[in-house]
C-alpha cells in the first residue's frame, strides 16, 4: 500500500490511479476517456473537460508520467457520474467545480470584525452525524447547489423556484467513499477539519 501525503492538493497520483478510482463509480470509464477530457486538442473548443491546476502536474516527454491531486480525482469522479446521468461531459464538469473548487459559506472582507461561518471547504462534504452532501444540477445552468441533507430535508426545499420542473441529484458522499476505497484511503484521510 502506498501512503500518499495527506493534502488534497498534492500531485501524486499516477493515471492508473485515476482511471481505477473513477471506475468504482462508473465502471465504463477507461484511461482513453482520461486523455480526451484533459487534451484540449481533443475537444471542439480547445478547452479540455477537466482542466489541470496549478497544482496538477501534466506529463513530460518520456518517463514523467502526469499526477493528478485527490481534489482532481474527485472531480473526475462527479463528472463521470454525471455524464452516467446524460449530462454532457462539458457541463457536468462544470457542476462538478461547484464540490471540489467552491465552497459553501459567507463571503467577506478580512478585518470586517465578523465572525465568518465556512460550512464547507472546497471538496470537502458536509461535517457532521446524519448529514449528507448532495449536489443538485438544475436545468440550463451551468453551475450546481451544494446542499446540506439532513433527515428533516424534503424534495420540497430542493425544489427552489417554480420555473424548475426537476433537477438532477448526486449524492457526494458515495462518489467520495467509493474512491477513497479504489485509492486504498482512509475514508478521514486528509480531511481538513
Amino acid at each position: 500500500m502506498v501512503n500518499y501525503i495527506e493534502n488534497v492538493d498534492v500531485p501524486q497520483f499516477f493515471p492508473a490511479d485515476v482511471v481505477r478510482a473513477v471506475q468504482s463509480v462508473s465502471p465504463s470509464f477507461s484511461s482513453i476517456t482520461l486523455k480526451n477530457w484533459q487534451d484540449p486538442d481533443r475537444s471542439k473548443d480547445k478547452r479540455p473537460v477537466v482542466p489541470m491546476t496549478k497544482h496538477d502536474r501534466a506529463a513530460a516527454g518520456h518517463g514523467r508520467p502526469a499526477l493528478s491531486t485527490f481534489r482532481r480525482i474527485q472531480h473526475i469522479a462527479i463528472t463521470a457520474a454525471l455524464t452516467e446521468m446524460d449530462i454532457p461531459a462539458a457541463r457536468a464538469s462544470m457542476l462538478a467545480m461547484g464540490f471540489t473548487d467552491i465552497g459553501n459559506g459567507p463571503g467577506g472582507w478580512v478585518g470586517s470584525g465578523e465572525e465568518l461561518k465556512i460550512e464547507r471547504l472546497p471538496g470537502e462534504l458536509f461535517p457532521g452525524s446524519g448529514v449528507a452532501t448532495l449536489l443538485v444540477a438544475y436545468p440550463g445552468e451551468e453551475t450546481s447547489s451544494i446542499v446540506k441533507v439532513t433527515a428533516k430535508t424534503t424534495l420540497f426545499s430542493l425544489a427552489r423556484s417554480s420555473k424548475f420542473f426537476g433537477a438532477t441529484f448526486l449524492m457526494i458522499n458515495q462518489v467520495d467513499q467509493k474512491v477513497r476505497t479504489a485509492l486504498g484511503l482512509s475514508l478521514d484521510w486528509a480531511k481538513q477539519r
